[in-house]
């Protein structure tokens, strides 16, 4: 009574045993043959991990382990959509411990986290795109994303630009757009890119080399601290002024 494991020692135990022994540690129906259905579930009720040691788990014990301990998605073959669904619902990346998962619980998966697309084996362009519409950060993990696909990183996380080789000017444009610290992985950085960086985020400037008077003066503009990185030989007299006028104030 005291431990269920103790069962493996008892060459033909009672039922009255059997139940014994599940209801102090779920995870000796490893060692009972045979057990009934209400046994499997009380195994799973007392020790969810207990689904590890059943063969052919119903779905009804399926879905109350992945509901307790979603990770428990791991030990199940063959899990139903039902049961698929509900584990990547508390966790997309649980996808990873899906053979076959469907399209379905694909989408649900890179919905919830689009980083998740890593786990998933040849994901069609549905799931591409809902993934970097999720987390542009995914377009890490996609192997020829189209153009579709790739505008539509950038459009949500600038900085996914450092994932591309040789991307467009366009593409250039529209992740400093986003973002325009994104500035710092882009090496042909044209006057317009900077200009658009640092209007949207004064501190772009550290990324720009040799960044003209108009620029610095932008930078300031969108974020008065920004002076502070600012070269004194490019602070000029325009710029000075304009932080004492709008600023010496804060």
């Amino acid at each position: 009574k005291r431990n269920g494991y103790a069962i493996q020692n008892i060459k033909n135990p009672t039922e009255e045993m059997c139940w014994e022994a599940i209801k102090q540690d779920g995870r000796a129906i490893k060692f009972i043959r045979n057990p009934t259905k209400e046994m499997l579930i009380e195994a799973v009720k007392q020790n969810v991990w207990a689904i590890e040691y059943i063969n052919n788990p119903t779905n009804e014990i399926c879905l109350y382990a992945v509901k307790r301990k979603s990770i428990t998605i791991k030990y199940i073959d063959n899990p139903s959509e039902e049961v698929q669904l509900e584990a990547v619902k508390n966790n997309a990346n649980n996808i990873e411990y899906i053979k076959n998962p469907t399209k379905k619980v694909c989408l649900e998966a890179v919905k919830q986290n689009g980083n998740s697309i890593q786990f998933i084996k040849n994901p069609s362009e549905e799931v591409q795109l809902e993934a970097v519409k999720n987390n542009g950060n995914a377009i890490e993990y996609i192997v020829n994303p189209t153009d579709e696909i790739i505008l539509e990183a950038i459009k949500t996380y600038g900085i996914a630009i450092k994932f591309l080789k040789n991307p467009s000017e366009q593409l250039q444009l529209e992740a400093v757009r986003q973002d325009g610290l994104a500035i710092e992985y882009i090496k042909n950085q044209t006057k317009e890119m900077q200009l658009i960086a640092v209007k949207q985020n004064g501190y772009a400037i550290e990324y720009i080399e040799n960044p003209t008077k108009e620029i610095c003066l932008e930078s300031i503009k969108e974020n008065y601290r920004i002076i502070q990185y600012i070269k004194k030989e490019d602070q000029s007299f325009e710029i000075v002024e304009y932080f004492f006028k709008n600023y010496q104030k804060k």
